[in-house]
Order: structure tokens, then sequence, then C-alpha cells
């Protein structure tokens, strides 16, 4: 029997064995693949060995430290999944076009072609690109990439068994929804797998960590036999030695091989499994000498956070909060969030406009419908938040709908601003079909990542589709935060309104590294508090400056956000991406 003639029964027999469910893992086929000539091995990456389990939850997280196999990891396991399983289709989506590109061109291409099964799963009658790669069994893995809000990229697929979403750190909330929809035509599989390596408490790669069960590393020592936990909040810089890994009680040295991972939360584990995998406990780091040497010369020389968060795989620091509860305080009209009382007063106001950010349930808590009324005197240049009010969870479109055109006719709002994508899109055509169009002005916005265009821009009907606005969200959310520090937009007392104006706290500012060394600005909700009532605020505010075309007198306070360079934005999602 001829070697080829070798690896194909191998590959007949574990396909086979994975219809019969006697497969618990594809770790014992990673020698069939081969990366700069090396086969394959997790001799030294034994940590990452869950991420090649066959049975998995609908969710998993895999927070990691830099430099600790994850990449290769995971594209040994998703060309292993497609190779094996007929029809198995994936989605790799990262957030920025330069690292999927990279990935799909210089990790996994390289991979698949010089893998010693190459003749069984490639043809060149088959579509092979970087976005796509396509086997000779019906599996595909598609490749894509999200900077934004925006996922429209993967809105034409379907029946997707699994979506990879890679330096989740990164990646935008509020797209998981849209996304995980490709899989919903899937009948046997529907995977969610996280992997990243994590920036602050506030980001979306440690919420999924916390949310799942929490795995740790734990070590015993041979000595004291403590169990040492490989957690910052309890054993793991103590395990920081001179010349190795050391228990934090007794200081002698520790064997990575003797670990296992322990769930804080074990009732979790059939749901929604999350691992963190530091390099203080892995194989590779912990046992060569000049790799421990490098881990201490970057404890020693790199700030708190870049060591907790590039070598130890931990969140650090808070994001940077954009308000105070004193800047609220200080923003405050006399409006104490009363319906009846505003209405008594309305004829103060010539302008009226309403806001309002629909509700979509949120993946990691709810998240609901939001509405701000405003109001503008025709004497000044200042716009008032005079009534906020959140909706209940779990109320159907309908009844949101009616809620919405009932609160904005009740206030007299000529205009109503809202967002049209998502659970927006079915409310416009809600709203319209209820005559709100006959009431007032209806303006959809559409968020979207475009810093060096302009803020909002106008886009005409085409068939099928209403006319809309495109809305910058960071610029937007900025100004409108600057405008309230400026008093230029104040709010409700915040005694009177304090849940819904928490919603502004809950904004902050991240900042991402960009492969050219520049930074990407953002903002993003911080923390668990919903931040509805900040889009809805914002859009209110937004619609009044562009159709009034005015902005808001900030004096002395700096609104000119972080706009990247031409340069930065081919990193990011180029206007004419190249796929070669």
């Amino acid at each position: 029997m001829t070697n080829e003639e070798e690896l194909s029964r191998i590959l007949k027999f574990y396909a086979q064995a994975i219809q019969e469910g006697k497969v618990n893992s594809f770790a014992p086929l990673l020698n069939l693949l081969k990366f700069e000539n090396k086969p394959l091995t997790l001799k030294k990456h034994f940590q990452l060995e869950p991420i090649f389990r066959m049975k998995m939850p609908a969710r998993m997280c895999f927070m990691t430290s830099r430099q600790v196999g994850k990449s290769l990891s995971l594209a040994s396991q998703t060309l292993l999944n497609s190779c094996l399983i007929p029809y198995f289709h994936t989605l790799v989506i990262q957030p920025l076009f330069s690292q999927i590109r990279n990935f799909s061109n210089q990790l996994f291409r390289p991979l698949m072609m010089n893998s010693y099964i190459l003749n069984e799963i490639y043809s060149t009658e088959l579509e092979n690109n970087m976005l796509l790669r396509s086997f000779k069994n019906g599996s595909r893995i598609h490749f894509s990439y999200s900077s934004d809000k925006d996922a429209s990229r993967t809105r034409g697929l379907s029946g997707l068994s699994k979506v990879c979403y890679d330096e989740t750190q990164d990646i935008f909330e509020e797209i998981i929804p849209i996304v995980t929809e490709v899989m919903s035509a899937s009948e046997n599989y529907g995977i969610s797998q996280f992997t990243g390596t994590p920036l602050t408490t506030d980001n979306l790669l440690n919420q999924l960590f916390e949310r799942g069960s929490m795995a740790e590393i734990v070590i015993p020592c041979d000595g004291c036999h403590k169990h040492n936990v490989a957690s910052v909040a309890q054993d793991l810089l103590k395990m920081i030695g001179k010349t190795t890994c050391v228990c934090a009680k007794c200081g002698k040295p520790l064997d990575p091989r003797k670990g296992y991972f322990e769930h804080a939360i074990p009732e979790r584990m059939s749901t929604f499994l999350s691992y963190h995998i530091c390099a203080v406990t892995h194989p590779l780091h912990c046992t060569k000498e000049k790799k421990w040497a490098e881990l201490i010369y970057k404890y020693e020389t790199y700030s708190k956070t870049a060591f907790l968060n590039e070598v130890l795989g931990t969140p650090c620091d808070e994001n940077v909060k954009l308000l105070t509860v004193g800047e609220l305080i200080a923003a405050a009209n006399s409006s104490n969030n009363d319906k009846n009382e505003i209405r008594r007063r309305l004829s103060e106001y010539s302008t009226i406009v309403c806001g309002v950010d629909w509700g979509g349930g949120g993946q990691l808590q709810e998240s609901t419908t939001a509405i701000a009324i405003l109001g503008k005197r025709a004497t000044s240049k200042t716009l008032e938040v005079l009534y906020l009010e959140r909706l209940k969870f779990g109320i159907s479109p309908m009844e949101e709908v009616e809620m919405v055109i009932r609160t904005a006719s009740f206030f007299g709002a000529k205009v109503l601003a809202h967002d049209g994508t998502g659970a927006g899109a079915l409310r416009e055509n809600m709203l319209m079909n209820m005559g709100a169009g006959a009431l007032m002005t209806i303006v959809p916005f559409t968020y979207v990542f475009a810093p060096r265009q302009e803020m909002i821009k106008y886009h005409p009907a085409q068939a099928g589709i209403r006319p809309y606005y495109t809305l910058d969200k960071s610029r937007s959310l900025y100004m409108t935060i600057c405008a309230i520090k400026a008093r230029q937009v104040t709010v409700p007392k915040y005694e009177c309104a304090k849940d819904c104006l928490d919603d502004l706290l809950a904004l902050a500012e991240e900042v991402k590294e960009l492969p050219n060394s520049s930074e990407l600005h953002r903002i993003v909700r911080g923390g668990s508090h919903p931040d509805d009532i900040a889009h809805a605020i914002s859009f209110a505010c937004n619609v009044y400056w562009h159709i009034s075309q005015s902005l808001p007198d900030l004096g002395s306070i700096n609104s000119s956000w972080h706009t990247p360079s031409e340069e930065d934005l081919k990193l990011i999602a180029p206007d004419h991406p190249s796929y070669d």
C-alpha cells in the first residue's frame, strides 16, 4: 500500500468514525498537517487541546496571551473540521481586512497546500481564493472581516456550521446576532467560537469569558502539594519565578505537563465553555531558558497593562470613560422626566425631535428600545433632552412601534430619527404602514465606520430600499458627548432619570494598536450597563444639527475625533481590497 493510499484510508476511517460518534478529538490527526515544513503536534501546546474536541457546546471562548499557538491552532482546527466532515461550512471573521488577508493567505493557505493530505482534499477545479476555500467533500471555509457594526459582508451566507470570531477583543458585539443567523439553517451544528487576547475588563472578549465556564490552568506542586491556579486573582503573579514557572507557595519549579483545566462554573460547560491560557504556564515559554528570559524582560519593562494583556492574557483597567456623573449633573435642565409636566410647557419650544434606538435583545445582556425627546427654544442654540423612556423587555415589535408613535405624537415631534439597521429595518416598515410618515419626518440612520467621510451622508432610494442616512458611530457619539460637556445639550435632572442617564456613562473610548503601530480609537459600551438611551439621544441631536445645518458651540472643548490616516484605512477596511 502506498503512502497516498494509506492516508486516504486514514481519512475515510476517521470520517466514518466521526459519523458514528466514536471520535472525541481531531488532535491525533494533527501530524497530517505541517507548517514551515514541520508536522504539527500539541507536544508544546497541549493546553490548546480543547479547541480540537469533536463534541462542542453552542459557544466556546479562548482568552489567551500572545504567542501560545492560538492562530495556528485555529487554522488547523478549521482545516481538519472541513476535511473530515462533509459539507461542514465555516466562517472565520476578524476585525481588519489586513488581518483576515494574512490569516487566509499566509497561514491557512500554506497549511492546506503543504499538508500530507492535499490530494485527498483539494482540487484545482474548486474555487479557492482569499475569501473562500473549497474542498472535495463539499465543505467550505469563508473568510471575512468587520471593523465596525456593519455585518453586511456576511449576509449572503447561509447554512453554515460554525463561526470563528478571531481577535474578538476588537469586534463589535452588535454584529454577533446578525452573523449568528448564517447558522440558523444548520441542523446538527451552529457553533460560535471566540478567540483573542483581552484588553480591558469591559471588553467583549472578557465579558464572553466571564459568561462561560471560566476554566483556568491548575498545576499541582510536587513539593508542598499546593494546586496553583494560573489566574491573576489567585496565584498567577506569584508563579513568575526567576528562571521558570514556580509554586506560588514554596517557590519550587512546576511541571506544566501536570497542569489541568479547572472550570470555575462547571454547570455552564454544556452550553458555554471558556478557557484562559497564558504564557507563564505554557511549555513553549516556561521550559526554554531564552523564552523565559524574554518573558522576565517584558515583566520588567512593559507597562502593567501591556504585560497583563499580552503576556498573561488577562484584562486590565477599564476603558476611558467619556462622561462622569458630575458632568451629567452640571448639564441638567429643568426637566423632571415627567411626561405630563413637560407637555404643559411644550409651547416654550419651537422644535421637538424624537430619537429612537430599537432593542434587539443583545448578545450579552438585554437591550431594549429607548426613546429620547429633545426640544429647542427659538431664542437658544441649546438642545434640551426633555424626556427619556426605556421600554420594557419582551414586548412585541408591533407594540414597540405603537408606543414610539404614541410618545412622539404626545410631544408633537416633527422629526423621528432611529436606528434603521437590524431590528430597525422591520420597524421602519411598521412605522410607515401605521401612518407615522404622515405625522412626522422619519429619518433612518445606519451606523458605519467612515472616519474620513462626511459624518452624515444621505443615500437615495433604490429598488426595494427606502432612502436612508449613514452616520459615523464614534464621531457622532463623541460630538453628542462634547455637547453635553459644553452644556449645548442639556439633560433631565440626574436624580429623576438616573437609570436612563447612566447609559451615557456606559460609553467609553477604546484604543486599538494597528499593524503599522498607529492607533485606532473607537467608542464602545463599557461594562454590563446598556447604552441604548445614549444612542437615542445621539440620533436626535445629530438629525437636528444636520437639518438645521448648525453645530453646537463647544467653546474650549476639543471635539476633534482621532481620524485614521489613509494608510490606516487600507489596513482596516480598504475601499477596493485586493484578495491576492
